[in-house]
């Protein structure tokens, strides 16, 4: 294992940035996944910060050249480790994995290849799945090569970004001094894709090249209401920007819960008022950042799709039919054509009340139990 960084070998190609604190039970095996790379040519940075469990003593086990093993010397939290990490990096890509998640063989090999292919690209990510300790399923979120589709995704917390699976280019985070923002703590990774896609395109590649394992000491589950705070800090930032305006505390905090958080409306009125604010953010966007026409109709066709999922989930919480209704009403957001099934499915849905539902529900699995025994 490397330990002085004073006596390094020539650069790598790509530097992997990995933070750690009492990962004992799951960072052996992130480790092992970038060990275990078809793509050689790179260095493991890993910043331990300051664990009181065995994560470093792991860590010295493996036996490996290409690992920089990098105490802190206190606690710093995950944005200042995460900092010292890229002050770290000498490769021409920096890619990020955290002490829990698992990069496919390949992960290195195909994102290196769509950076070197595509100049105009600052930063490619990947599809993820996700594992409970159970039972693995990918993640539902689209992904889009369409840059600009990716860029307006963001303010409506429909993007597939999981920071784990991003790689960048060194030359695009030092030249414009992008870092990890520790004001916006847990909601940094959020903070720092909205400045990447300011700055140059970011693409999802459909490949699913990162197993994403959810437990409960993940940062995201422990820290929520710290996360969902910072979280709409900043986005209210952004939206003031894009907008020219700042908006309400209340308009805010609606587009966290419907948008973001992906919790359907609670009445017709939220429904409509969340339908406006993004029809106007979709125009600002538009005339801000895009140029041809062909990108306008893409970024149509995405706003229309997200606010027929709106509609949807409005409908099947408890609106029922009449938020269906809403789709039309808006026209600048109705580019999209739903399938004439998924409009007779959510129409049934939002009639049946909850307890036939879970009737239902119980029923079929009756059934099933018993066909299977």
């Amino acid at each position: 294992m490397q330990h002085d960084s004073n006596n390094l070998k020539a650069p790598p190609k790509v530097s992997v940035i990995m933070t750690t604190y009492n990962g004992a039970s799951h960072v052996p095996h992130s480790v092992s996944a970038i060990l275990d790379q078809t793509f050689r040519d790179f260095e493991l940075i890993v910043v331990d910060d300051g664990s009181s469990d065995k994560t470093m003593e792991v860590l010295r086990g493996f036996n490996d050249e290409r690992i920089r093993l990098e105490p802190n010397p206190q606690n710093m939290g995950i944005s200042l480790s995460r900092n010292r990490a890229l002050s770290l990096a000498r490769g021409q890509y920096i890619a990020c994995n955290d002490q829990d998640d698992i990069s496919s063989p390949s992960r290195l090999e195909k994102q290196v290849e769509f950076l070197k292919t595509h100049p105009e690209a600052v930063l490619v990510s990947a599809a993820v799945q996700i594992n409970n300790g159970e039972k693995t399923w990918g993640d539902p979120m689209p992904t889009y090569r369409q840059p600009q589709v990716l860029h307006a995704s963001l303010f409506f917390g429909q993007h597939n970004i999981t920071y784990s699976s991003i790689c960048i280019r060194a030359s695009t985070l030092k030249e414009h001094q992008l870092t990890s923002r520790q004001e916006f703590h847990y909601a940094e990774d959020f903070e720092f894709y909205h400045q990447v896609a300011k700055i140059g395109s970011m693409v999802t590649l459909p490949d699913i090249l990162v197993t994403s394992r959810i437990h409960g000491a993940n940062a995201s589950w422990s820290h929520e209401q710290e996360m969902a705070a910072n979280g709409r800090r900043f986005l209210s930032k952004e939206y003031a920007e894009l907008l020219g305006h700042k908006i309400s505390d209340d308009d805010m905090k609606l587009i966290w819960r419907i948008l973001v958080r992906k919790l359907g409306a609670k009445s017709v009125d939220e429904l409509h008022r969340i339908g406006q604010l993004m029809a106007k953010t979709i125009d600002a966007f538009k005339q801000h950042y895009l140029t041809t026409e062909t990108e306008r109709q893409e970024i149509d066709q995405f706003a229309a799709k997200t606010w027929w999922k709106i509609v949807r989930a409005g409908a099947e919480s408890g609106i029922g039919l009449t938020a269906l209704r809403m789709y039309r009403r808006l026209p600048e957001l109705s580019a999209y054509t739903p399938p004439a099934t998924e409009r007779a499915y959510s129409a049934i849905k939002s009639a049946t009340p909850f307890f036939v539902r879970d009737l239902i529900k119980k029923g079929v699995g009756k059934a099933d139990s018993i066909n299977h025994k």
